[in-house]
């Protein structure tokens, strides 16, 4: 098993689990699994699907990956970690009983980029692993119980009964997703996570935030260490701007201004991407690190299709929320002017009517 700890941006973290079936010789899938593998097999089915009565097979899809696109980034992530096997805690040998040697689990993460998080990366597992189980048991048993209204649904000719299977779905995946809370509390508690730096996380991200598209990150060479440390350098200066003294700002920005010039030449196309389209912010500076485009090649260059289709979902998410975020500072900005404007009319518009009197 290994384990991918990718930043999104700044503030928020995505986890990633390798499928055990490309890292561990898979035993014989569980009942659950079938079950799981049949309705996934059906609805890529249905997905192309277009003799049904209306094409309704095929609307059902579009409509069902709609929703699925707006299940948060991070059950998701969750739900890709595979729940705990230890049922005893002990294996019988031929000397009787003995503790079942815990197994090491590798941690990949940018250890460059890690660093610009506001956290750091045990507190960021810790976070990721306790900070949604109560919502998702609360909401399991909110699914569960809704599934028996939905019952009469099933009367409709022809159409199965979407709404409870759509219930029974949700209630599924967020149990899947405390039981992977579970695990990964589990590994935190008992020390089986193995933090280790990827020099090649790093370099895709740098190409990401260097380059504009994919295929100019794939014709260009891999980014040396100096310009990925150069370009954490620069987001490092964007997420915290120096507050400096009154009497001390000219002496502050003319040191910042040699750290630059200090810094290695980048190359032409590296007019850093968070600068141009990618810099977002919610009251203080929060940064995108990471591009959709980048998770395809992410995912071929450890192998692991999955990854591709989790990295889309959560920088789309991030992207949203940081954009409606914005908007809402926007609003909040212009009702703070709004009311300023008309506190400052007020006093002179009693003025001129006593004047008047």
């Amino acid at each position: 098993m290994r384990l991918f700890l990718l930043p999104i941006s700044t503030r928020r973290t995505l986890i990633y689990c390798a499928p055990p079936s490309l890292t561990t010789s898979a035993g014989k899938p569980s009942l659950l699994d079938r079950a799981v593998l049949k309705a996934n097999e059906t609805w890529a089915s249905w997905e192309k699907d277009t003799e049904s009565v209306r094409n309704w097979k095929k609307r059902t899809t579009e409509y069902g990956n709609m929703a699925f696109r707006r299940i948060p980034y991070e059950e998701w992530g969750l739900k890709s970690i595979p729940p705990s096997q230890r049922k005893s805690g002990r294996l019988k040998g031929a000397e009787g009983e003995k503790k079942e040697a815990p197994q090491k689990v590798q941690v990949l993460f940018p250890g460059l980029y890690q660093g610009l998080c506001k956290e750091s990366m045990s507190d960021t597992v810790r976070r990721l692993a306790t900070e949604r189980r109560g919502l998702h048991r609360q909401r399991m048993w909110y699914s569960i119980a809704g599934m028996p209204l939905t019952l009469p649904f099933g009367l409709l000719p022809i159409i199965p009964n979407i709404p409870f299977f759509y219930l029974a779905f949700r209630a599924y995946s967020h149990w899947k997703a405390l039981r992977g809370s579970d695990h990964l509390n589990e590994m935190l508690s008992e020390g089986r996570l193995e933090p280790q730096p990827s020099s090649a996380l790093d370099n895709l991200y740098t190409a990401g935030l260097l380059y504009p598209t994919r295929a100019a990150s794939r014709d260009a060479p891999d980014p040396t260490l100096d310009q990925s440390t150069a370009v954490v350098e620069q987001l490092r200066q964007q997420t915290s701007p120096p507050t400096p003294a009154k009497g001390e700002a000219n002496v502050q920005d003319k040191s910042s201004q040699k750290a630059v010039d200090s810094q290695p030449v980048l190359p032409s196309a590296s007019k850093i991407r968070p600068g141009t389209g990618k810099k977002l912010h919610t009251g203080e500076e929060e940064v995108m690190l990471l591009q959709g485009w980048n998770g395809k090649l992410m995912a071929e260059r450890f192998k692991l299709p999955g990854l591709e289709v989790e990295i889309e979902r959560a920088v789309e998410q991030v992207e949203n929320s940081i954009h409606k975020s914005e908007g809402e500072l926007v609003g909040e900005k212009k009702e703070l002017e709004d009311l300023t404007r008309r506190f400052r009319e007020k006093p002179s518009s009693n003025a001129s009517q006593g004047r008047k009197a």
